[in-house]
């Protein structure tokens, strides 16, 4: 980060939006544009000035593919586009009374920044899939990130027994320490920001929507509550974005890279939580699974003991749910 120093976050940040909008970017590339060309007063909505860096970086470019991004390969009128969308998306977020950072700024989640030279499997740096740009709502500062978090997931549908520990597990971490982290949906993660709020403990709610459209529409009112109690929304997807099956995928890994532990309630073979359960053991998080056999006859708590079957996992009960916290 020394070198970023003397740039004005507000632009680099914007210029970095900007390569975000217009597509096509790779992660590397990105981290090449802003680590090797100087950006200090650089203003990516004064035309002039960004035509002239786009020339110099095609020119970069040609002289070592590796050193650049080769903009020749990108119409005039899709830099247009991606200049109104960049407009637009601050515009809405400023309508939202939200904001957002990238993975160069400061305040951007130490969890997930310092972890870019993990290497995950099949030899992918974790740095190529991190989020270039985070989009946020509520309290949002280096301090929040700097305490301990854990996560909180399991099935939408869940069993009031699994909600049950949902929220003691969430009040003990609190009691802790902890960050309750979880994904803003019905059920599970519910139960986690629940408890977490009623012991008057700080919450991030990570959404596979955009911040200002939240997924399902149930659940805004606590959103405001997790943001009113000094808590925090976050997203990587745009305002207005919608939920998808993609952007469910997407979110699961920012829940597990942000998470210390990542404690899964219930769950079927297929459901979220299985995903960010395995992301979190890549990532060589403490993963905590409630033992699949203190489930009633008509649970579906299958992903549970496959988890426990064919994972490195601590299984718990409602009972000696304080062993989570105990390491």
């Amino acid at each position: 980060m020394a070198e970023l120093k003397k740039i004005s976050y507000g632009k680099m940040n914007r210029f970095v939006l900007f390569l975000k909008m217009l597509g096509g970017v790779s992660n590397n590339a990105i981290g090449r544009l802003v680590r090797d060309f100087p950006l200090d007063g650089f203003d990516v909505y004064d035309r002039v000035v960004l035509d002239s860096f786009m020339e110099k970086a095609t020119e970069a470019n040609r002289r070592d593919r590796r050193e650049a991004f080769d903009f020749s390969r990108i119409e005039r009128s899709q830099v247009d586009e991606a200049l109104e969308k960049c407009k637009r998306c601050e515009e809405m977020l400023k309508a939202a009374n939200a904001g957002y950072c990238t993975r160069f700024d400061d305040i951007y989640p130490w969890r997930v920044r310092d972890s870019k030279y993990l290497c995950l499997s099949g030899g992918k740096m974790l740095k190529d899939v991190m989020p270039n740009v985070l989009y946020f709502k509520g309290k949002f500062d280096t301090m929040f990130f700097s305490v301990k978090s854990c996560a909180i997931v399991g099935a939408k549908q869940c069993s009031e027994y699994a909600a049950q520990v949902g929220r003691k597990v969430s009040s003990l971490a609190v009691s802790k320490g902890y960050a309750i982290i979880g994904g803003l949906m019905p059920g599970c993660e519910t139960a986690g920001h629940e408890g977490c709020l009623q012991a008057g403990g700080r919450a991030i709610a990570v959404l596979a929507s955009g911040i200002d459209n939240v997924c399902p529409p149930q659940d805004a009112s606590l959103a405001e509550r997790i943001v009113a109690n000094g808590g925090l929304l976050l997203s990587e997807q745009r305002p207005g974005t919608s939920l998808t099956p993609f952007s469910l995928t997407k979110r699961n890994r920012i829940q597990a890279l942000l998470s210390d532990k990542v404690i899964v309630l219930q769950s079927s073979i297929k459901g979220e939580a299985m995903n960010i359960a395995r992301s979190a053991h890549e990532f060589g998080k403490q993963v905590y699974v409630l033992d699949p056999k203190a489930f009633g006859a008509g649970d579906d708590a299958a992903g549970n003991a496959e988890l426990v079957s064919k994972s490195a996992v601590r299984k718990f009960t409602l009972d000696d749910a304080s062993c989570i916290f105990a390491e």
